[in-house]
């Protein structure tokens, strides 16, 4: 995040993963917050997930941050977390799919992570994985109102770019970080 400071999405040596994104809740955001990304990077810091809902609830003491959705994972677990309204959701990660919209993580009545359940089967291969989440990320939805679209276009936002991080513990040779500079229904993805 060149203009507040942090990252989105990172890993880390000690092999955590971290993501953040923006959550609507309905509130303005506010100009003076801390920066989400940094958040991210204070928990690529970490050593164990298992310090993470300790660090993320000491950030909060710390200072005002804008809604957010922010998950952490490593060989030992993981961490979704959702904070909006001014209210913290923990929820440990078990082994499967998770997902995010715009709301709280896993949320049933969103309709992007519906749109994504349809649209994303589990696979122990990691290329036919990453090869239908590139499919799910480049969906413009069913619906009239387009609120399942993942891929988004819109006049005053929308989808800037897309990156599909995938780890493979036992082969890292096996590892993916692909990368859309664009909406990824425009842009290919490239392998970084």
């Amino acid at each position: 995040d060149p203009r507040a400071g942090g990252t989105w999405l990172g890993a880390s040596a000690a092999g955590l993963v971290a993501a953040v994104a923006n959550i609507l809740d309905g509130s303005p955001p506010n100009p003076t917050a801390r920066s989400r990304g940094q958040l991210c990077l204070g928990v690529l810091g970490l050593r164990e997930v298992s310090r993470f809902p300790q660090f993320l609830r000491n950030e909060l003491e710390t200072g005002a941050f804008n809604p957010f959705n922010l998950v952490v994972a490593g060989a030992a677990g993981g961490w979704a977390a959702g904070f909006a309204g001014g209210k913290l959701k923990l929820t440990p990660l078990s082994p499967g799919l998770h997902l995010i919209g715009n709301s709280l993580p896993d949320e049933k009545d969103d309709p992007k992570i519906s749109a994504g359940r349809r649209l994303i089967s589990v696979s122990d291969d990691i290329d036919e994985a990453v090869a239908g989440l590139m499919a799910a990320c480049r969906h413009h939805g069913d619906r009239a109102d387009r609120a399942d679209a993942i891929c988004v276009h819109a006049p005053a936002y929308g989808t800037l770019s897309s990156s599909l991080l995938a780890l493979h513990e036992e082969f890292p040779y096996k590892s993916r970080y692909l990368h859309a500079d664009g909406p990824p229904c425009e842009t290919p993805y490239k392998d970084v």
